[in-house]
């Protein structure tokens, strides 16, 4: 039964039925274990033997028994966890002091044949703490879940903001009518990404950890990773579509600007796609990515997501199957990379530079949308394998030949980092 103290925290006192075992009492000392997502306070407390031989294990696992925490013993030099009935149901969200030697360490040493075992005193272990906790304190998916909801909030606000001025209302209804432009860009993105960063700002205050965990560190912002990034993006799209011209199932055709709109929309497609590699990066491999790894692990969490991100480039005009699936796996790519570089930046840098090299150099469709404001009168002609037909070249058979080329080369050339792979998972 447990004893409380005059401040109300109760203290389990282990009085075996058997008085050839000793008294064993439970001192308060200076260890105390912080749980960061109730700010409840753990105490930590150890028992010392009085005047008798301490107890075997199983008499210990017996005493421990209606104790709803964790029971741990020095073995062989260290801590070990006694498997306790207490301990196989668990309680979620107690901190693994097995895992945490620094914090035993606080305790008073176990000295000759001074021995004995220490009790995690947990007030409450609920139903409902178990459905909404875990170790790490909120469940991955409760994290998510806010997120989400915070995210249409907030896009909800200011979209609805945006359609009361009516140029920025044309232009949204012409982009999701099929045809896209670098003013669609500017204001598409920009209201996904403020409604993006404001979610994920007030979850990393939640979470108590910078913004930049998730993917995006400020110091990173537009530095060597990303053009990287933006060069892969251009040798790899350019190479995909010069294929498919060696294969005569694209033409150039003639310029379609010239002078000042050349630079124009040369710079402000530039932008836009930038906006694009930062909105949807961050959507499907930022915050949402970093939290469900940490739930089921990296690549289950980065296959959902990018199955998902695919999924949805179903709803663009023209858009087809295979080019969802080429979407997907350009996600797992865009994953790899993060996975090996600790950072959002090079899959930034080459999401925009892929889009960039598509839908303006060689002006084609780009996941089934026209574009305005194009540098050619370029056009695909062949069969839909080759050419990926309404999708434009992200339904090409070579979009696949090229990403797969892409995974091989990078794997090669960025070994395994296990810092950053740490910082994605568990």
């Amino acid at each position: 039964m447990p004893a409380t103290r005059d401040d109300g925290v109760k203290i389990w006192r282990l009085l075996p039925e058997d008085t050839s075992l000793g008294t064993w009492r439970l001192p308060l000392h200076s260890a105390d274990a912080r749980f960061g997502a109730t700010g409840e306070s753990h105490r930590l407390f150890d028992a010392d033997k009085q005047d008798a031989a301490p107890p075997d294990p199983q008499t210990i696992r017996k005493l421990a028994s209606q104790i709803v925490g964790q029971v741990i013993t020095p073995e062989a030099g260290g801590w070990s966890t006694l498997s306790a009935s207490s301990e196989r149901q668990g309680c979620p969200g107690l901190p693994r002091f097995v895992r945490r030697p620094g914090v035993l360490q606080k305790s008073r040493p176990w000295r000759n044949r001074r021995t004995g075992f220490a009790v995690l005193i947990e007030g409450d272990c609920t139903l409902l703490r178990r459905i909404f906790f875990a170790d790490r304190g909120l469940r991955a998916g409760w994290r998510l879940l806010i997120f989400l909801l915070l995210l249409v909030a907030f896009e909800t606000v200011i979209r609805k903001g945006l359609i009361q001025v009516p140029g920025l209302y044309r232009v949204l209804k012409a982009g999701q009518n099929g045809t896209i432009s670098p003013q669609y860009e500017f204001v598409f993105e920009t209201a996904l990404i403020a409604g993006l960063f404001l979610s994920a700002g007030i979850m990393a205050r939640i979470e108590r950890r910078p913004l930049g965990s998730y993917g995006t560190p400020l110091r990173g912002a537009f530095g060597k990773l990303f053009w990287q990034g933006a060069f892969w993006g251009l040798i790899l799209e350019s190479a995909e579509i010069l294929g498919i011209y060696a294969l005569h199932g694209f033409s150039f055709g003639g310029w379609a600007l010239s002078g000042l709109s050349l630079l124009m929309y040369a710079v402000g497609w530039a932008i836009g796609f930038v906006l694009v590699g930062i909105a949807e990066e961050f959507l499907f491999r930022g915050y949402a990515q970093f939290t469900l790894a940490q739930g089921i692990g990296f690549w289950p969490a980065a296959v959902c997501l990018s199955a998902l991100f695919g999924a949805l480039h179903l709803g663009n005009v023209g858009e087809g199957w295979v080019g969802a699936l080429s979407v997907t796996l350009f996600g797992l790519l865009g994953c790899f990379t993060l996975r090996r570089t600790g950072s959002l930046w090079f899959a930034i840098g080459l999401h925009a530079a892929v889009d960039y090299t598509e839908t303006f150099i060689f002006s084609v469709p780009d996941s089934g949308a026209l574009a305005t404001g194009q540098l050619l009168h370029a056009s695909l002609h062949g069969p839909t394998w080759l050419t990926g037909g309404t999708i434009g070249p992200e339904g090409s058979v070579l979009e696949f030949v090229t990403t797969g080329l892409a995974f091989v080369l990078f794997a090669w050339l960025y070994p395994a980092n296990r810092s950053a792979a740490a910082d994605h998972s568990a």
